[in-house]
């Protein structure tokens, strides 16, 4: 059973509105270490794509990496809650590892 959190919508979100190409946009959790592969392994692994099979013949890479914050708590006021910081996240501006990236942008072109 798969269950997507808030984070996993913002980057999805984030990926979305970061890509430039026509293709499926994909927000992949990764594990932040500097053990775990980086986004450009993990985009690239044919298992991944083998998830969806309306992408699964496709070419999957990735196309940027970010770091989805927890949720910054905010009034459930929407006027209470003006003029403060809301939900965080880093755009890394590449496909690489580390402990950073928490989210791989994969695009699967057509």
């Amino acid at each position: 059973m798969h269950v997507y959190t808030a984070r996993d919508e913002v980057a999805q979100a984030a990926c979305v509105g970061l890509n430039t190409q026509e293709g499926w946009v994909f927000a992949v959790r990764r594990v932040c270490s500097g053990s775990s592969p980086t986004c450009t392994q993990i985009c690239a692994d044919p298992a991944l794509k083998a998830q969806d099979g309306q992408v699964a013949n496709k070419q999957m890479s990735c196309f940027e990496s970010i770091h989805v914050y927890g949720r910054t708590r905010l009034s459930s006021s929407h006027n209470a809650g003006t003029a403060k910081l809301g939900m965080k996240t880093y755009t890394y501006k590449n496909c690489g590892g580390g402990c950073g990236p928490n989210y791989c942008c994969c695009l699967a072109t057509p």
